[in-house]
């Protein structure tokens, strides 16, 4: 009950978060997050953060694992330039999470992290901003 209310909370931030910035457009993202053997990752989200202007977007993942980036209004996509990016998963236990909730495979640790995941886009002041972001299933012991 724990995850599915901070994942609501985070749901929300967007619209929660405060106004636009004036000067600031944003353009359409859409991508995929995967797993080296191409295999979709199914929950979670990602969310990047503006090299320049220190701005976030976040995107639920499908269970195709698409996303479509959020920063001001519901998918209205990113501020162009450089983004650093983490993918970001609220699970139970991956065992708990598996069977029960079909969240499918859990994503390394490393990736929920800004200095570690070593993930980035550029989003382009254009329509049809695409990324795929290839990610490592967490180890199971």
């Amino acid at each position: 009950m724990r995850s599915l209310t901070v994942a609501a909370l985070l749901a929300t931030l967007p619209m929660i978060s405060g106004c636009e910035t004036p000067g600031l457009s944003t353009y359409p993202v859409q991508g995929k997050v995967q797993f080296e053997d191409g295999a979709p990752v199914r929950s979670g989200y990602v969310e990047t953060l503006s090299r320049e202007h220190r701005i976030n977007s976040r995107g639920q993942i499908q269970r195709d694992g698409s996303f479509e980036l959020t920063t001001f209004r519901e998918a209205d996509g990113a501020v162009p330039g450089m983004h650093d990016v983490v993918v970001i998963q609220f699970l139970g236990s991956e065992k708990t999470s598996q069977i029960e909730h079909d969240h499918g495979e859990a994503v390394a640790t490393r990736f929920a992290d800004y200095t570690q995941s070593g993930l980035s886009m550029k989003v382009n002041e254009q329509q049809g901003n695409t990324c795929v972001l290839t990610v490592l299933k967490a180890r199971h012991k």
